[in-house]
């Protein structure tokens, strides 16, 4: 149970480190 809540805040983080990403590039675009 604890590992699969952590894997799933560590998917959500990474999820939003990339749409951080994808919204940088599409403004320096």
């Amino acid at each position: 149970m604890k590992l699969a809540t952590v894997q799933l805040i560590l998917k959500l983080k990474i999820a939003r480190g990339l749409s951080k990403r994808k919204v940088a590039m599409n403004r320096s675009n």
